[in-house]
């Protein structure tokens, strides 16, 4: 038994040696981020922050603690379901821009909306009902299964160069004969596994402090990504990941994501609340940007409930200056997450939706 375990404990000492070997290279010569994220299945179908959940974020530029409270909300307390009166409720649907992925709480986009309404006399709260991955499909599945019961009068959507893809990837919908038509129930991508995983104090850890797991777990993460995307779509132009965006995304990607918004919006408004989507830019370099909505439709990018902060950001920007994180995975930074805070409150403050948040401060009780 001996001589036949020997070739087995081989192959493990050989593995741990290797897994070490890769850690400690890696801390010395090529820091790789932290950064994970906690997500199970929703019972509207797709994917949800995990309640109650709190995990470091560790970057050779940030440290950041994200905490997930018992609704699934990245914020340090719970909200009534019911909205309290003289309140002005602003939704968040998106990814982890919106979420606020290596950033602090206090310096997340959600988080600066709220101070800059309420800075401005607008008695509003912001619930974040943002997740890392989430495209337009599984917005609407969240806005319709679980946002809308919050009674939000102003529902703010993110949109970003990398919904091209989320959005074939998910297969929740397609369009047929100019019509969106669903073809999925759910798009529950690996939560069963890593709901038995995060039972496991071993797991949890290495999710948090080792770099070697992570780099392997991103790599393993994008190649599925550009598969399923190869699959039910076509493959990512130029080589670019699956996280990155799609500067030439094809015309059945476009289509898909324009009747997304559309249906999103049309929900929203059934709903009684107003509509708006922000546009993360996509990054070219420390002082130039591009806008997200590129490719959208004239008639859509021409609404003001399409909101862009690409001049915002160019006349903020400098050889010294970073707006998005560049050892991570390119979110927003603390300036980056001002600049468009400040700008979607000034919008919500004076354009055509300042019915819906016209209580003052003073008018809360």
């Amino acid at each position: 038994m001996k001589l036949k375990l020997k070739p087995f404990a081989r192959v493990a000492a050989f593995a741990v040696y290797a897994v070490l070997f890769g850690e400690v290279f890696l801390r010395l010569f090529d820091p790789q981020p932290i950064l994970p994220r906690y997500v199970t299945a929703a019972p509207w179908g797709v994917r949800m922050n995990t309640p109650n959940s709190s995990y470091r974020q560790w970057t050779p530029e940030v440290d950041v603690q994200v905490t997930i409270n018992g609704q699934g909300m990245r914020a340090d307390h719970d909200f009534p379901e019911s909205k309290p009166p003289n309140l002005c409720r602003v939704a968040l649907l998106g990814d982890s821009y919106f979420i606020g992925f290596e950033s602090s709480f206090e310096d997340s986009f959600a988080h600066r909306l709220e101070a800059d309404l309420r800075k401005a006399g607008l008695a509003s709260e912001v619930l974040n009902f943002a997740v890392s991955g989430h495209g337009t499909a599984e917005m609407l599945l969240t806005f319709d299964g679980y946002a809308r019961k919050f009674s939000p009068d102003l529902v703010v959507a993110e949109w970003h160069g990398s919904d091209w893809q989320d959005n074939v990837r998910s297969g929740l919908f397609q369009v047929k004969d100019g019509h969106l038509q669903r073809l999925a129930a759910t798009y529950l991508p690996a939560t069963k596994i890593q709901a038995i995983f995060l039972g496991s104090p071993t797991y949890r850890w290495m999710a948090e402090n080792s770099q070697f797991y992570n780099a392997v777990r991103d790599y393993t993460a994008r190649l599925v990504k550009r598969v399923l995307v190869a699959v039910r779509g076509r493959p990512p132009a130029g080589g670019a990941d699956g996280d990155n965006e799609d500067a030439s995304p094809a015309a059945a990607q476009v289509d898909l994501s324009i009747a997304l918004i559309q249906e999103l919006r049309r929900h929203v408004e059934e709903a009684n609340a107003r509509f708006i989507m922000v546009d993360v830019p996509r990054r070219l370099n420390r002082q130039k940007f591009e806008s997200s909505f590129a490719q959208l439709l004239a008639q859509l990018t021409g609404d003001p409930a399409f909101i862009s902060p690409v001049s915002a950001f160019e006349m903020a920007a400098g050889p010294e200056t970073k707006l998005y994180t560049e050892k991570g995975n390119y979110h927003l930074t603390s300036l980056g997450n001002r600049l468009l805070a400040d700008l979607v409150a000034e919008k919500i403050a004076t354009g055509p939706w300042a019915d819906k948040c016209k209580f003052r401060v003073t008018d809360v009780d």
